[in-house]
């Protein structure tokens, strides 16, 4: 009864979806002092100095399958996840798409620094979850993207689904769409850990979406996207008027 009370005139999205709501509203007690018996002046006691583990040791715990997020999600288990937990639920995106900014949504998500960039780059396995995280939040915007089971051989492209259209009102349609930043971390993070063919892959995605599209998503988020890939992009495009009105009215056209 007095949790309910302490918690009725709270809003749900403060405590966002997934966090412990209990730990956030219970007070934690201290432990009183011990005194000595015979001079009643504290005792000494061994200081035992606990160093928690950084954000590069989480995320690489994480995404090789022997640790959790910080509320005890493990990767496969995000990796089940129904596509309305994921539109619903904010604070798993910065874990499986790790950036080296701090998140103004989510301040206990992790950051991606350089440390933890280079562990990308040279652990197979690490890559190989990124990639399969990456798989599965594509389905989620119904995207097609044969990441895991790709052979080297083979081109990478991304490409709308067969249910594109299905995904459209939930997951591109604006005004202010977040799944548009998530999008725009994904391309970033790609980036940072080295994985440039999956991040234009994603781009040329996303400028067939735009052209076919038009109005659809706003100026501001496309500029962000080409922001992010089009310094490294070696995309051609066929010049149609949805294409050229969508990149000239971009603010990183001469950025």
């Amino acid at each position: 009864l007095w949790l309910k009370e302490r918690t009725s005139a709270v809003p749900f999205s403060q405590y966002g979806c997934c966090h412990n709501l209990v730990s956030r509203v219970m007070p934690r007690q201290r432990a009183a002092p011990k005194h000595g018996k015979r001079s009643g002046k504290v005792e000494k006691q061994a200081r035992v100095v606990f160093k928690p583990p950084s954000d590069c040791d989480q995320l690489c715990a994480f995404f090789r399958g022997t640790g959790a997020d910080i509320e005890g999600r493990t990767l496969e288990q995000i990796l089940t996840w129904s596509d309305q937990l994921m539109e619903v639920c904010h604070d798993y995106i910065q874990w499986i798409f790790p950036t080296d900014e701090s998140s103004k949504f989510n301040f206990d998500a992790p950051i991606l620094d350089e440390d933890c960039q280079h562990a990308f780059k040279f652990h197979p396995d690490m890559r190989r979850n990124l990639r399969r995280s990456s798989q599965r939040f594509f389905q989620f915007l119904g995207l097609s993207a044969g990441l895991v089971d790709r052979q080297d051989a083979d081109a990478l492209r991304i490409e709308r689904a067969p249910n594109f259209q299905q995904r459209l009102l939930m997951c591109w349609r604006g005004p202010a769409n977040h799944n548009w930043k998530r999008v725009s971390r994904a391309l970033r993070c790609f980036r940072l850990v080295g994985m440039e063919e999956e991040q234009q892959a994603l781009l040329a995605c996303l400028v067939g979406i735009v052209v076919d599209y038009p109005g659809m998503i706003d100026e501001d988020a496309v500029g962000r996207w080409l922001n992010e890939a089009c310094p490294k992009s070696h995309l051609n495009h066929e010049m149609t008027r949805g294409f050229v009105a969508t990149i000239l009215s971009s603010p990183s056209l001469f950025a």
